[in-house]
């Protein structure tokens, strides 16, 4: 979720990291098999694609990839913000769940982009 604010796009950075540490607690599972399949490497290439193309974890990392631009937009750090509501062993493991969103080499980048008023 975003709001114009001076002409610029400003998240609303203190809603989603809640949201995401519940969605976390409620799909530990997935994130175990998502850390298992990357450390799998090539072997686990496949396997790792059908899970990330799984609805609900294709859209938990679409939504971390565009709220992490969205924040580093704003100057802020995505990582520092999800620290300092969820343990750094959670936030590691978010990433090596998911790559590192829109920074993941394989991820297209996001940028927000400033429609006309």
């Amino acid at each position: 979720m975003s709001r114009r604010a001076g002409g610029h796009c400003r998240s609303v950075s203190d809603e989603f990291p809640v949201r995401l540490a519940l969605w976390l607690v409620a799909n530990r599972d997935l994130l175990d098999v998502l850390v298992a399949l990357r450390g799998l490497g090539p072997e686990g290439a496949d396997a790792l694609a059908a899970v990330l193309d799984i609805k609900r974890v294709a859209t938990m990392r679409l939504s971390v990839a565009l709220w992490s631009e969205l924040v580093t937009d704003d100057g802020n750090d995505p990582d520092a913000l999800l620290a300092a509501l969820l343990p750094d062993h959670v936030v590691c493991g978010l990433r090596g769940a998911i790559g590192d969103g829109a920074r993941d080499a394989g991820a297209a980048r996001l940028r927000v982009v400033i429609g006309p008023e």
